[in-house]
C-alpha cells in the first residue's frame, strides 16, 4: 500500500540523524521516519529525490575524508620532524644536565665543608667556655658541672677523631681540664663522704637503744649525684687519671666502720684476757654489744650503698666496705674461742655466749647480706668448743666428786654441790637454747636415752640436769660413807646436799627440773631411812616382852615383876638414856641450814621415837621396877619432844642433870665462873657503813684479848664478838672487783681464785669478814679457836642477845643472872 498524501504533505523530506563529522566536512543526515526509523515509506519519486540527496551527501563525505587523510599525513610528517628535533635537543642538553648536577653536588659539599669548619671552630672554643666552670669546681650543683664535663669530653673526642695537626694544643688543654675535673669530682666525693663518716661510739647507741646515725638528706643527695657522675658519666677518653668511686667509698666508709668498732673489739678481747680466775658472768665480756653494733652498722651501710650505687656496683661496694670490720670481728671471736678452750673451767659460759652471738651474726649477715661462708665455719668452730665444755663439765663433776678428801664435820653440803648447781643454773637459764641445741647434737650421751625420743629442748635440759645431779649425789654419798664414821653424819650430809640442790632448783623452769625432782625424792628417801637407821640402837632399847597375867587375852599387864624382869627394864632405860644422849651429842655438832629439811628430819624421828618411848614410859612408869625411878626415867615425853625440836639449831638441847647455866657454860665461858679479868665477855658490833679493814682490826684485837691486862701471846684469853649486818660493810676504791681470794687444794692445777664481789654473792658478807679477821690473827694453833668465837649474821637478828654484855643495863637471861649472882656473892663476902 502506498503512502498517503497527508503523510508527505506533513513532512515532505525524510528526517536524518546527525552522525559525527570531521571538522570542515559537510553535515551528513540519515533519513528516518517518525513511527518506524530506517524504513522509508515514500513513493518512487520521493525515493529518487532521496537517493540524489544521499549521493550528494556521500560525495561531500568522500571529499571530507580525502581532506582528512591529507591532514593526517601532514600531522604524521610534522610529528616525525618533532621527534628528530627532540633527539637532537636531548643530545645537546644531556652534557649540560650532567654538568649542572656536578655543580650542585660540589655546592653541597662546599656548604657541608663550611658547616664542618664552623662546627670544628666551635670545638676549639669549648676550652675557653668551659674552663671557668671546671676550675670553679662542682660545689653543690653537680649537674651543671657534669654538663660542662660532658661537653668538654665530647669536644675532645671529636677533635681526636679529626686528627688535625692544628688541634694538638687544644687537645692537650682539654685533657688537662678533664684531668682537673676528674680530680675535683673525686676530691669532692671523698671529702663529702669523709664529712658524713665521722667515727662514732656504738656503745652509746646500743645502751640507749637509739638507731645508728644515717646521712643527712642533702649530704646523701650530693654523694649519690657525685657517685652517679663518676660511675656512669666518666669520660670514655683516656685522660691518664684513674678515678674509682667504689674504691673511694670503700676507703672512707670502711675506715669509718672499722674505727667505730675498734673500741668494742679491743674491749671484748682485753677484758677477757685481764680477768681473774673467777667464773665468767654473762654480759661482762661485751661481745654481745659488739655483735649488736656490727649488725646494726652493716645493715645501715647496706641501705646506704644501695642508694649511692646502682645494682651493678652496690653489692661489690658493700662487701669490700665491710670486709675489714667483719674480718676483725671474726678474728676477735676466734681469739676468744681459743681462750675458752685454754681456760674451760673459768670461761665455759663465754663459749656459749660466743655461740649465740655468732649464730645471730651468721643469720643476719651470712644469709641476708653477705652469704659469707666464713661466718658459718666460725659458728661450727664455736659449737665444737661448747660441746667440749658440756662434756668437760659432765665428766668434771664426777672427777671432782671422786677427788674430795675432806667433808664438813657439821654435815653441811659440799661446796662442790653448790658450785655444780650454780654452773648448771647458768647453763639452763642464761644459755638455754644454745645449751639444749648442743645437748641434742651429742650422740651416745648418757642423757640422750630419754631426750632423743622427743626432739624437744626442754626434754634435753631435763635429762641432762637429772643425769648431772644423780651422778653428783651418788658420788658424794660414796665419799660420805667412806669419810664419816657414823651413819647419822652421812645421812645429814646427804640430806643437806639434797636440800641445797632443791634450793638451787627453785630457779629452774618446771620442765627442766621435773626429772631431777623425782631423782632427789628417791635419794632423799634413802638418806632419811639411813638417818633413821642411826636411831636403831636407841629404839631397840624400847622394845621388850609384855607379860600378860593368867586369864588369856582378857588379862592385864602385871604390876609386880621379878628381879630379872626389873633388871631388864632398868637395862632398857639405861640403854635408851645412854644411846639417846650419845645421839644428841652427835647431832649437836651437825647443822641443817634449811628449815624445811630440818623440820622433815625432826618429824620423821619423832614419828618413830616418841611413840615408842611413850609406850615404854607409860608401860613401866607406874610399875615397881625400881624405887628410884628418877635415876632411870630421866626424860618425859615433853622432854623428848623439846630436845628433838632443838636439833640442828643454835639452841643446844639441855640434857638430864644440866641446868640452864651449866648448859650455857658448855657453849662458852661466861662471867661468874672466874674473876672478871679472865672471863670471856660477848661484844656486839654493827657492821653497817664500817670500813672492812678497820672493822677486822678491832675484831681481831678483841678475839686475841689484847684489850685485857692479862693478855699473853701464847694464851687464848680473847672474848666473843657478834657481828650483825655483816653484808653492810664498805670497802674503799674498787676492792670488791679487784680483791681476789685464793685457795689451793694441794693438787696440781687446783688453785682456785674468787673475787670479793663473787664471794659475797655466793656466801654473803659474813664470809668476807671472817676471812679479813682470819688474816689479821697470828698464824698459829690459836687462830682456829679464836675464829670460832666470831659470830657473824647478815641481819639484825641473832641468838646471842642474852649473852651480850651491856655496860649500862644488862639483859635478862642465864648470863645476866650469872653475873648478878656473882656480884651478890662478892658483895656478901665483902
Amino acid at each position: 500500500m502506498s503512502p498517503s498524501k497527508s503523510h508527505f504533505a506533513a513532512d515532505p523530506r525524510p528526517n536524518f540523524k546527525h552522525v559525527g563529522r570531521v571538522a570542515g566536512a559537510p553535515e551528513v543526515r540519515v533519513p528516518t521516519t517518525p513511527n518506524n526509523p530506517g524504513r522509508l515509506k515514500h513513493s518512487i519519486g520521493g525515493e529518487m529525490a532521496y537517493i540524489d540527496e544521499t549521493k550528494a551527501e556521500l560525495e561531500v563525505l568522500a571529499a571530507n575524508l580525502t581532506r582528512t587523510d591529507d591532514l593526517t599525513q601532514k600531522m604524521t610528517a610534522l610529528l616525525s620532524s618533532f621527534e628528530r628535533r627532540l633527539g637532537g635537543l636531548e643530545t645537546t642538553i644531556r652534557p649540560l644536565s650532567n654538568r649542572l648536577q656536578s655543580l650542585t653536588k660540589t655546592t653541597d659539599n662546599i656548604d657541608s665543608t663550611l658547616r664542618a669548619i664552623e662546627d670544628t671552630r666551635k670545638w676549639f672554643d669549648v676550652v675557653s667556655k668551659e674552663e671557668q666552670i671546671i676550675k670553679r669546681g662542682p660545689g653543690q650543683n653537680v649537674s651543671i658541672y657534669m654538663a660542662s664535663v660532658r661537653r668538654l669530653s665530647d669536644s675532645l673526642s671529636m677533635l681526636k677523631r679529626q686528627n688535625f695537626r692544628s688541634t694538638d694544643k687544644t687537645i692537650r688543654q682539654m685533657e688537662q681540664l678533664l684531668k682537673l675535673a676528674m680530680l675535683q669530682l673525686n676530691d669532692t666525693y671523698k671529702r663529702t663522704l669523709a664529712e658524713a663518716s665521722t667515727p662514732i661510739q656504738p656503745l652509746n647507741y646500743i645502751t640507749k637503744g637509739m638507731p645508728f646515725p644515717e646521712l643527712a638528706p642533702d649530704k646523701l643527695a650530693l654523694i649519690c649525684s657525685l657517685s652517679q657522675s663518676l660511675t656512669v658519666h666518666v669520660p670514655s677518653v683516656d685522660t691518664g687519671v684513674v678515678v674509682d668511686p667504689v674504691a673511694t667509698y670503700v676507703e672512707v666508709r670502711g675506715g669509718y666502720i672499722t674505727t667505730s668498732l675498734s673500741s668494742l673489739n679491743q674491749a671484748s678481747v682485753s677484758t677477757t684476757l685481764k680477768r681473774t680466775n673467777a667464773p665468767y658472768t654473762k654480759g661482762t665480756n661485751g661481745i654481745a654489744i659488739y655483735t649488736g653494733a656490727i649488725i646494726a652498722m652493716l645493715e645501715t651501710e647496706y641501705t646506704l650503698a644501695s642508694k649511692v650505687f646502682d645494682d651493678s656496683f652496690f653489692l661489690v661496694a658493700f662487701k669490700r666496705t665491710v670486709e675489714p670490720a667483719l674480718s676483725a670481728y671474726i678474728q676477735c671471736i676466734r681469739e676468744l674461742d681459743n681462750h675458752v678452750r685454754q681456760h674451760v673451767e673459768t670461761f665455759a659460759f663465754l663459749g656459749f655466749e660466743l655461740l649465740e652471738e655468732v649464730s645471730k651474726a651468721s643469720t643476719k649477715l651470712g644469709s641476708t647480706l653477705l652469704g659469707n661462708t666464713e661466718l658459718l665455719g666460725l659458728k661450727e668452730s664455736s659449737k665444737k668448743t661448747v660441746t667440749s665444755v658440756v662434756i668437760n663439765f659432765y665428766e668434771g663433776v664426777k672427777v671432782k666428786a671422786d677427788a674430795i678428801v675432806m667433808l664438813s664435820e657439821n654435815g653441811t653440803a659440799s661446796e662442790l654441790a653448790a658450785e655444780t648447781m650454780d654452773r648448771l643454773r647458768v647453763f639452763v637459764l642464761d644459755y638455754d637454747l644454745s645449751f639444749a641445741t648442743v645437748l641434742m647434737s651429742l650422740e651416745n650421751a648418757p642423757w640422750q636415752n630419754m631426750a632423743s625420743r622427743v626432739a624437744d629442748p626442754n626434754s634435753a635440759l631435763s635429762s641432762f640436769c637429772n643425769e648431772v645431779v644423780d651422778s653428783l649425789v651418788t658420788r658424794l654419798e660414796s665419799r660420805a660413807r667412806l669419810y664419816y664414821k657414823r651413819t647419822a653424819q652421812t645421812a645429814i650430809f646427804m640430806l643437806n646436799t639434797i636440800a641445797l640442790i632443791r634450793q638451787k632448783l627453785d630457779s629452774f623452769s618446771s620442765s627442766a627440773k621435773e626429772l631431777t625432782t623425782q631423782t632427789l625424792d628417791r635419794i632423799q628417801k634413802r638418806a632419811s631411812d639411813l638417818y633413821l637407821e642411826s636411831w636403831r640402837s636407841c629404839t631397840d632399847a624400847l622394845f621388850d616382852t609384855t607379860h600378860i597375867s593368867k586369864g588369856g587375852l582378857g588379862g592385864s599387864v602385871r604390876n609386880s615383876m621379878g628381879s630379872k624382869e626389873r633388871d631388864k627394864v632398868k637395862e632398857h632405860f639405861r640403854n635408851f638414856n645412854a644411846e639417846f644422849e650419845e645421839i644428841v651429842r652427835t647431832n649437836k655438832g651437825m647443822v641443817v641450814p634449811d628449815a624445811a629439811m630440818r623440820g622433815t628430819i625432826v618429824r620423821d624421828v619423832s614419828k618413830v621415837v616418841i611413840p615408842l618411848y611413850t609406850r615404854f614410859h607409860d608401860k613401866y612408869a607406874d610399875t615397881d621396877f625400881t624405887k628410884h625411878k628418877e635415876k632411870y626415867i630421866k626424860y618425859s615425853k615433853p622432854d623428848i619432844e623439846t630436845i628433838l625440836a632443838q636439833f640442828f639449831t643454835n639452841k643446844h638441847p639441855v640434857l638430864y642433870g644440866q641446868t640452864a647455866r651449866q648448859q650455857t657454860e658448855v657453849m662458852s665461858q661466861k662471867i661468874g665462873r672466874t674473876a672478871l679479868a679472865y672471863a670471856r665477855t660477848w661484844h656486839h658490833v654493827d657492821a653497817t657503813n664500817r670500813v672492812l679493814g678497820r672493822l677486822a682490826t678491832s675484831i681481831a684485837i678483841t678475839l686475841m684479848g689484847k684489850h685485857k691486862p692479862i693478855f699473853d701471846q701464847s694464851a687464848d684469853c680473847g672474848d666473843y664478838v657478834v657481828v650483825t649486818n655483816a653484808d653492810q660493810f664498805i670497802v674503799t676504791g674498787r676492792k670488791k672487783e679487784l680483791k681476789v681470794y685464793r685457795h689451793h687444794t694441794t693438787r696440781p692445777g687446783s688453785l682456785h681464785e674468787i673475787t670479793m664481789q663473787r664471794l659475797m654473792e655466793r656466801k654473803g658478807g659474813a664470809e668476807i669478814i671472817k676471812k679479813a679477821v682470819s688474816r689479821m690473827l697470828p698464824k698459829n694453833r690459836l687462830r682456829e679457836p679464836r675464829l670460832a668465837r666470831l659470830k657473824c649474821f647478815e641481819g639484825e637478828k641473832h641468838p646471842y642477845k642474852d649473852n651480850i654484855l651491856q655496860l649500862n643495863s644488862l639483859p635478862s637471861g642465864p648470863v645476866s643472872e650469872a653475873i648478878a649472882k656473882a656480884k651478890e656473892e662478892k658483895e656478901a663476902q665483902s
